[in-house]
């Protein structure tokens, strides 16, 4: 995987993309916008996320609140070597890649920034993996056909 790239369609978002060493990025992501990553290794072998020049730490999806933040592997805020997706203080951190195998979809059933329940879809392309942010409601109208199958709700959750 070379690149990561975030899409939203779910609501318009504010996001603070927090980096390491540097001063946060601010976007806001309108329905249908998207964020591209490079992903590279580091020194170690392990994964780094970069926007720019600067390492990735968090993408937090609802501008400075403990939750509904996608963290980027080996950084203060995720140790692992992994992306990660935490829908609230209470949940776990969910994997959304080991940079092996990707989830599927991952549901944030409070939703995202206080809004309605919403679900991360993961899909790999080459050497890209994409996160698409949609309603909740929306993805199992367009799933319907494919609802009794393991792949809609394949995902790690822990590490």
């Amino acid at each position: 995987m070379k690149h990561y790239v975030f899409k939203n369609n779910y609501k318009k978002l504010q996001i603070k993309i927090r980096l390491q060493g540097e001063e946060d990025a601010h976007k806001t992501l309108n329905y249908g916008d998207s964020i591209s990553f490079n992903i590279e290794r580091a020194a170690t072998g392990k994964h780094i996320v970069k926007y720019g020049r600067a390492v990735v730490q968090q993408l937090d999806l609802n501008n400075g609140y403990s939750s509904d933040d996608i963290n980027m592997p080996n950084t203060s805020l995720n140790r692992h070597d992994a992306i990660t997706y935490k829908p609230n203080r209470a949940a776990g951190e969910m994997v959304l890649t080991d940079f092996g195998t990707a989830s599927a979809a991952i549901i944030d059933r409070d939703g995202v920034a206080k809004n309605e329940p919403a679900v991360l879809f993961q899909t790999l392309a080459g050497e890209t993996l994409t996160s698409v942010l949609s309603p909740f409601a929306i993805a199992l109208d367009s799933l319907t056909p494919f609802y009794s199958t393991s792949t809609f709700l394949c995902g790690k959750t822990g590490l």
